[in-house]
């Protein structure tokens, strides 16, 4: 049993159900004498910050960090992250600074981009390679209080690799480290479609297009991609983007986790999507595979869970075939890999709609010690396709 994940889950339950206040859960649990996070009211919400993460408390009621955090050694690529994303939030400064659109921003909230400017220091941002969730237990990809700003080294490379959109994100923390309520992005989400004159490259390595006979890069309608389901919350985007060197399209899922306690011993979760796809005369696509990879999370070998995930690849106005896949959680956190092998083809030179269907349940027996939980976890849907002619 991993101590330091299932003190963070209980200390989060804890305060989501109302059982304790942040000072009575952390003196229940001080009593185990272990190195525990904290738990940090940001709006309407509140985050537990990772013990690694050594927090202090300004007179100001800003936050710094231990000297240590600061000499850039936690995370992989800290530097790197780190300074990606102080470009990233000086483009959004030069946006709301230099647009009309972008003084609106300004002006409609009061906000003073000289402000704004100061959060993008070394000093007010912080990389780790911890775990970061809510009270509630979800993961999240950064956490920003007043002063202070904490990336997930992993999250966040895997944005900059894939050229994400994700400068309404910066904002976002930006604004909470600048202690403005932005809670549902009611502010930064005046900047999701970023203007792309405003945009930087953020990919570590350079991309050699492929050859455009084999490309399709031009079938597929990435920003037409619908995404509905309780394991895709609008709130926690998904991302979809097309690996132009293997013809992939990857979706990744933020919000598609089911969880088990004591007192709730069956979650369930689904997500459908709908990928339009075109294609030019004499050609068609062969979808000759399909990747449904997830995490199963177990922190109570007592509560005895087990996950069945269900997917379906089809054409829309086809029957797609139904697969299964059962994981008993057992003691220790796996890498789940499902994968469909079934062919599937469009029309020749016709428009179609690829359709992924994939919903996950988490059931439960016995008993839990406190409030420990089990996770099961779908992140990302894997598409390969292959551009042939028809004859």
């Amino acid at each position: 049993m991993k101590t330091k994940p299932l003190i963070m889950l209980v200390i989060g339950f804890l305060i989501s159900v109302g059982l304790a206040s942040n000072a009575q859960a952390f003196n229940i649990l001080k009593a185990l004498e272990v190195q525990l996070p904290e738990i940090v009211q940001v709006g309407d919400k509140a985050y537990v910050i990772p013990a690694s993460v050594k927090l202090v408390k300004l007179a100001d009621g800003r936050f710094t960090t231990e000297t240590k955090i600061l000499g850039h050694k936690v995370g992989n690529g800290g530097d790197y992250i780190r300074s990606t994303f102080i470009q990233m939030g000086q483009n959004v400064v030069e946006f709301l600074a230099t647009t009309q659109e972008g003084q609106q921003v300004l002006t409609q909230h009061g906000l003073v981009s000289e402000d704004l400017k100061s959060t993008l220091t070394t000093e007010r941002i912080v990389v780790t390679n911890d775990i970061l969730m809510d009270n509630t237990g979800s993961i999240v990809d950064a956490i920003g209080v007043p002063g202070l700003v904490i990336l997930n080294s992993a999250s966040w490379l895997d944005h900059f690799e894939k050229e994400r959109n994700v400068y309404y994100i910066v904002f976002h923390e930006m604004l909470r480290s600048l202690a403005v309520n932005d809670d549902d992005y009611v502010i930064s989400k005046d900047l999701i479609n970023f203007p792309s004159q405003f945009k930087m490259s953020t990919r570590l390595l350079p991309l050699i297009p492929m050859l455009e006979s084999d490309s399709i890069t031009e079938l597929v309608t990435l920003d037409n991609v619908t995404v509905q389901g309780s394991g895709c919350s609008a709130k926690e985007p998904a991302y979809t983007e097309l690996d132009l060197t293997k013809n992939v399209i990857d979706i990744t899922l933020k919000s598609f986790v089911v969880s088990n306690s004591e007192t709730r011993k069956v979650d369930y979760k689904a997500c459908n999507l709908a990928v339009p796809l075109k294609l030019p005369a004499g050609k068609r696509l062969t979808i000759s595979l399909i990747d449904v990879t997830g995490e199963v999370r177990p922190q109570s070998a007592d509560l005895q869970s087990t996950s069945t995930l269900r997917f379906e690849g089809f054409l829309a106005g086809q029957k797609g075939k139904v697969h299964t896949k059962t994981v008993a959680l057992g003691s220790e956190a796996r890498t789940v890999l499902f994968r469909k092998t079934d062919v599937i083809t469009t029309g020749c030179g016709t428009s179609e709609i690829l359709r992924l269907n994939v919903n996950n349940a988490l059931a439960s027996k016995g008993s839990a010690a406190g409030l420990e939980q089990n996770q099961s976890q779908i992140k990302k849907i894997s598409v390969y396709l292959n551009l042939e002619d028809c004859n």
